[in-house]
């Protein structure tokens, strides 16, 4: 997880903005294990698989007596369209006829 700026000041009544950028891969399972929401007690087993992690995050102000605790929600989905048969094969087609043959895609992302 990266945060840009990673420093900054804020005057009496202003306001300061931060962007956090998070570009995850399968590693991420083992480094923030411990932040993995439990949906079960084992990590997911597959590519397809889909996880959710709550990363806590603590601000310190300089001169603040609180810091500031909040979460991140992290849910990781897959970016996998999968084809059913995966090989297609239209047997003998002669010239002038034509063959047809079924092909199930299935998008095992969260997304639409």
């Amino acid at each position: 997880m990266e945060f840009n700026p990673t420093l900054g000041f804020i005057q009496g009544d202003g306001k300061f903005e931060i962007w956090a950028k998070l570009k995850p891969d399968r590693s991420i399972l083992q480094a923030c294990s411990r932040f993995l929401v439990k949906q079960d007690e084992d990590p997911p087993k597959d590519d397809y698989e889909e996880f959710t992690m709550r990363i806590p995050i603590k601000v310190t102000g300089a001169n603040q007596v609180l810091p500031v605790k909040f979460s991140l929600l992290c849910v990781f989905t897959v970016n996998a369209v999968t084809f059913n048969p995966p090989s297609v094969d239209f047997g003998s087609v002669f010239n002038q006829a034509g063959s047809r043959f079924t092909i199930m895609l299935e998008n095992h992302s969260l997304l639409p």
